[in-house]
Order: structure tokens, then sequence, then C-alpha cells
């Protein structure tokens, strides 16, 4: 039966599982952990299919994107956007395959690294310009807007964005931060703290709200539904 490979399955902690079920795997923690299994599939490309360059391609996309910085300092949400990344790239290069096409270029591979960005942290699409800069590196509007910050509802960078026009507020729903693993196609897997919320290992709660984008209006859903079933 075929599997299909996953980060985790690369990890050296799950060496030992091999024929195990997914769910039974250890989970990468660290970006230090997502950095070896890229290398580790790497290796083992390289001796199977020396001319797939697929990769070398998502390599390239994570070391521009800073394996994953967008996401901020919450490391649990920066390796769930490199797996889904990685994931997603290698599935889709598999069914490409079997169809006899190559392997994602540079260009939308790319492409699709800063669309997963934009679906996940929405905040980091800039209103008004294309936001592609922030969503390919993660660090467009932290320097020259002076001081913005990811928390508190404060915009991106404190001003004016690269593209042209300022960045949108970060989701909030009465005080707290809209939960971004709640709007993915994954889910949120933190501990529920009330009907509407989530919590991280601090404590620090998170409200299970919509937090897509209405660019016309530079207004967030807030219904209470997620994001990626729903827009």
């Amino acid at each position: 039966m075929q599997v299909p490979i996953e980060l985790k399955m690369l990890l050296r902690a799950n060496f030992h599982k091999d024929g195990g079920k997914s769910s039974d795997m250890a989970e990468p923690a660290e970006v230090r952990h997502i950095q070896e299994a890229v290398c580790n599939y790497l290796t083992v490309s390289q001796v199977l299919w020396p001319f797939d360059y697929g990769p070398l391609v998502i390599l390239r996309v994570l070391v521009e994107s800073r394996w994953g910085e967008a996401a901020g300092a919450d490391m649990r949400e920066r390796v769930g956007l490199v797996s889904r990344f990685f994931n997603e790239v290698v599935s889709d290069n598999s069914g490409r395959a079997v169809r006899g096409e190559p392997p994602l270029d540079y260009e939308k591979a790319r492409a699709k690294w800063a669309r997963l960005v934009e679906v996940s942290f929405p905040q980091l699409g800039q209103l008004g310009g294309t936001g592609a800069a922030v969503a390919a590196g993660g660090t467009a509007g932290r320097g020259r807007g002076g001081g913005g910050s990811r928390g508190g509802g404060a915009t991106r960078g404190g001003g004016a964005g690269r593209g042209g026009g300022g960045t949108a507020p970060q989701a909030t729903h009465n005080g707290r931060l809209v939960c971004f693993n709640f709007n993915s196609s994954g889910g949120c897997k933190r501990q529920q703290a009330a009907r509407d919320a989530c919590k991280d290992s601090a404590g620090k709660q998170y409200a299970h709200y919509c937090n897509y984008l209405d660019k016309a209006r530079n207004v967030y859903c807030l219904a209470m539904h997620p994001r990626c079933a729903n827009h």
C-alpha cells in the first residue's frame, strides 16, 4: 500500500517506526527538527532519483523564507507552517510524476508558499499592495515602519507597507487574538479554553472565529466558523 510522504516520517526519531501508522510518529517540535528532516529527504532523493530537482526547490524556498519566520515567535505555528508546505509540495510532485509531468519549479513552489502564508496569516497581506515580499520572506514591514508587532492588534511594521498601502491589523475578538490554527485546514490542536477559544502552553487564549479579511472594506469576517471551510 502506498503511503504519502510526510515531513515527520523523515525525522530521526521516527526511523525505528518503519511501517507504523503516521499518527503514532513523533511530530517535529523545533526548526532544527524540520531542517534535519529536509536534509534527510534530500539525501534519500539524491540516491534514488539524482536528476529530481524537486527537493532542491523545496530547500531553496524554505531557506529564503527563513524556515517559516513569517509565523512569528510561536514555534508550534512555525513548524506547522513549514510542515504543511513540505507535505503539500511533495504530494503535488507525486501526482505530477504519475501524470508524467516535471516537479514544481521554483516560481510555482514559491507561489504555493506565499499562498499558504496568506491563508494561515492574513494579517501579513498588505492592503493596496501585492504583499508578495511579506508572504515570501516574512520580514517586510519590520524595518521601515518602525516597531509594529504581531500582538495587541497593532499593524505589522507600524505603518505603510512596501506595496504602497497600510498593513491590516491582526484579527481580534473581544480582546483576544484570533486563532490561526482554527482557520487552517488542519484545525486547532490546542487545549480548549472556552466554547469559542483555545489556549497555548502559557495559558494565553485565542478566539475561534473566522479571520477572513474583506480587503474591499478592510474588515474581518469574525463569524463563528473557520475561514478555510467558508471562504
